[in-house]
């Protein structure tokens, strides 16, 4: 078993770093159902980090010095030639879940078919070969390898990912009920196979416009999710799926493109959705963050923090589309405030920060929170601040729960620090944080600072000279995420995101590959560490006196 994923491996990873060229007709192979797809551009992989170089990765190391690995996969590791893959072409990668439970796919192609035959046949010994129209089947449990001409199939049968949906099918509270069994692959790979070959162009995903927008994004990798293949699957048998919640999954589909890029990891994206969804989106979407809130922190060392600005009706006529409403006004009536309280109490705009990250003198980490939103008609709002009061009180029994809050006519804040949340509702001309000017004009954006997170938790990191490497190699590698979205590019609600590394000049595959190899080491050394320690037998010699017995029941102290 271990060989034969050892050997899939070795395909997989050879056409990711071996060059190849982009088709444009990439959804031609690709089922329309397909719950996930990647399209890897090992080209441009592979001018980031080349061969040699992943090859000199500890992980890599430690597993080619596995003696469980066959020799045709170290041969193959050694030299990608020897599989007979062409490495001038794309590798695709796919899921699809259906009313069986599910399947993954890698499709690649072949610069020499009788390589790649050879390679498979020392790779899977015991595999079951065979031939029908022209393709050639090496036949596993649970696995098919396939060739065709100058094409190559593999696909694992995923019977397990039902599983969920056999759970709804009995009560739990039956005792008598019988166990699940563990899914057995009721699938003819070999069939599944073939209908990929001869997929038609009605049935791919070369027809969905989504997809080419997708695929039009420059990128080293292509990624498409869609919600609905999982959702209809998750909540089949859920009382949540007799809900009329399909609206809000029905058509929902993002993909996007990930660039490895000099000193950072760049990922553009686009959200689709069923047509009264997107129409929401489009009438309701807002505009830009209040900057206002985030000037107003009374620290520059902000750990991270999400701003967004939205229409509050957009959130009543969501509830509405779903038919839930009703329920939504009959729960807050019993706090005392209405959907319409709700969209006449917010201006539309919403403010979570965490700032000066510190270890508390337990070693835990603390810091300064706060939560805001923008006020629109103040009499309302009081209104919520009320029913916020009530519901806190339920949830708490009446207790002091250490949260606090302040607000004037502009800015209602919550946190966990009343000086703090004071200070921010009081502030009014403090500077503008750096940040701002990455993420302002966006109605959505988010930021996260591991730079202050690492300096803030430094007096709290492992003091063993292992953890502090594995701390000091994350200081040097990661410095920021910024994240911006909300924006409508015609039907798609735009996303954009970036993981900022210290080093700004090289390639961010580059400095990952390092990375992962430094981080590998030093877990086999912990590793290492940790069996051959020596186990001190814990030996304590204290001798605790009996408690006194009283006979006389006179004599026993009364209780407190």
């Amino acid at each position: 078993m271990k060989l034969r994923y050892f050997s899939l491996l070795s395909i997989f990873f050879i056409l990711i770093f071996g060059s190849c060229k982009k088709a444009n007709k990439t959804g031609l192979f690709i089922p329309k159902n397909a719950a996930i797809a990647l399209q890897i551009d090992g080209k441009a992989l592979n001018k980031k980090v080349s061969w040699s170089e992943f090859k000199d990765n500890a992980a890599f190391k430690e597993m080619l010095n596995d003696s469980t690995l066959s020799n045709s996969a170290k041969a193959a590791f050694e030299n990608p030639e020897n599989t007979g893959v062409d490495i001038e072409n794309d590798l695709l990668f796919f899921f699809v879940a259906d009313t069986t439970g599910g399947y993954s796919a890698v499709e690649g192609n072949l610069k020499d078919a009788a390589k790649f035959k050879d390679f498979i046949g020392k790779s899977y010994p015991a595999a079951t070969m065979s031939e029908k129209e022209g393709i050639q089947y090496a036949l596993l449990p649970s696995m098919s390898v396939s060739w065709k001409k100058d094409r190559f199939i593999i696909m694992n049968d995923i019977p397990g990912f039902n599983k969920r949906k056999l759970e709804y099918e009995f009560d739990p509270f039956d005792t008598t009920r019988p166990a699940i069994s563990k899914p057995e692959s009721t699938r003819d790979l070999n069939v599944s196979i073939a209908n990929l070959y001869n997929l038609k162009e009605s049935e791919s995903l070369a027809k969905d416009s989504r997809f080419a927008d997708v695929m039009s994004l420059s990128g080293d990798i292509h990624f498409w999710i869609n919600s609905e293949a999982f959702a209809d699957l998750a909540l089949q048998g859920n009382i949540m799926g007799m809900m009329n919640l399909s609206k809000l999954y029905k058509g929902a589909v993002t993909g996007g493109a990930v660039n490895f890029d000099n000193g950072k990891i760049v990922a553009d994206t686009y959200s689709y959705a069923s047509g009264e969804i997107t129409s929401l989106w489009k009438k309701y979407s807002g505009n830009k963050i209040d900057e206002e809130m985030v000037k107003r922190l009374p620290s520059e060392n902000i750990a991270g923090m999400l701003a967004l600005n939205y229409k509050p009706q957009g959130i009543e006529e969501l509830l509405k589309l779903i038919g839930v409403d009703g329920l939504a006004n009959m729960s807050a009536t019993k706090i005392g405030i209405t959907l319409d309280d709700f969209v006449k109490a917010n201006k539309g705009d919403l403010f979570l920060a965490a700032t000066d990250v510190q270890s508390d003198s337990f070693g835990r980490p603390n810091a300064n929170f706060v939560f805001s939103v923008s006020i629109g008609d103040k009499k309302a709002f009081d209104k919520l601040v009320t029913a916020g009061k009530t519901l806190g009180g339920q949830a708490f029994g009446g207790s002091d729960p250490k949260i606090f809050f302040n607000s004037n006519d502009q800015y209602f804040a919550i946190g966990n620090k009343q000086d703090f949340i004071n200070k921010y509702i009081a502030s009014k001309n403090n500077s503008k944080p750096a940040l701002l000017d990455k993420v302002s004009g966006n109605p959505i954006a988010g930021y996260v600072n591991f730079q202050s997170i690492f300096n803030g938790m430094k007096d709290e990191t492992p003091k063993d000279s292992i953890g502090k490497a594995m701390y000091d190699a994350s200081t040097k590698m990661w410095d920021n995420l910024i994240m911006t979205g909300g924006n409508m590019k015609g039907d798609a609600m735009k996303g954009h995101f970036e993981v900022n590394l210290v080093d700004k000049n090289t390639n961010s595959l580059k400095q990952l590959n390092t990375y992962a190899s430094q981080m590998s080491t030093l877990e086999k050394m912990r590793y290492q560490d940790l069996r051959t320690a020596t186990v001190v037998p814990y030996n304590d010699s204290t001798v605790i006196d009996a408690p006194p017995v009283y006979t006389d029941t006179a004599t026993v102290p009364e209780k407190n």
